[in-house]
């Protein structure tokens, strides 16, 4: 279970996926031209996820157990460009991520978003509805609310998509859990996929 002080301004830890908690994680590397083979061999592992979190920026490394260790992945959570290699196809990619206020929504909390994925006008309610989706955030307070959740936009120019990211601390039942909601776009099709990480104790 992740220990009580962590959030998404304090994500230093090692991750493993929930995939009962998890959706769609196939449809979106389909649409990002990943291969059968290794889109089995992503579903059918564990991915997991090393996470080291200092002051304005986040160190990502995402792998998949007994197989492959991951690619580092370190950007500033301030919307500037990053240029690294996307772990699964292994294409160039750039990267721009920062930190997004929440609004209370009930008991739960909203992100405030500009959705930067590009779609065509029938689908941009939907993208952005999934996108913002409430969810239910421990611990908020005026002060943190104003950076509640964290949003990555990445393009690969190769592949001709996009993936458009916004991570969670979510209480689910009785834990916490680290989420990502993701939207893959290329052309006029998009696929959402939703990453639930439960948190690894440190032996």
């Amino acid at each position: 279970m992740a220990p009580s002080d962590i959030s998404i301004r304090n994500l230093t830890g090692d991750w493993a996926i929930d995939k009962t908690k998890s959706k769609n994680i196939d449809g979106a590397l389909k649409l990002q031209g990943i291969g059968w083979l290794r889109r089995k061999a992503v579903t059918s592992g564990t991915i997991t996820l090393k996470t080291t979190h200092s002051d304005n920026s986040l160190m990502m490394q995402q792998g998949l157990r007994g197989i492959f260790p991951g690619v580092e992945q370190t950007r500033s959570l301030d919307w500037s460009e990053h240029e690294h290699v996307d772990a699964v196809s292994g294409a160039a990619i750039k990267v721009r991520s920062r930190f997004v206020p929440g609004v209370l929504e009930g008991e739960k909390v909203k992100p405030v978003l500009q959705v930067e994925t590009p779609t065509a006008t029938g689908k941009r309610g939907e993208v952005e509805e999934y996108l913002g989706a409430a969810v239910s955030a421990p611990g908020q307070s005026d002060e943190t609310r104003e950076k509640a959740f964290v949003q990555d936009f990445i393009v690969c120019e190769s592949g001709g998509w996009t993936a458009e990211q916004i991570w969670a601390v979510e209480t689910i039942g009785d834990g916490l859990f680290l989420t990502c909601r993701a939207v893959a776009a290329k052309g006029d099709a998009i696929e959402q996929a939703y990453q639930v990480y439960q948190y690894e104790e440190q032996k």
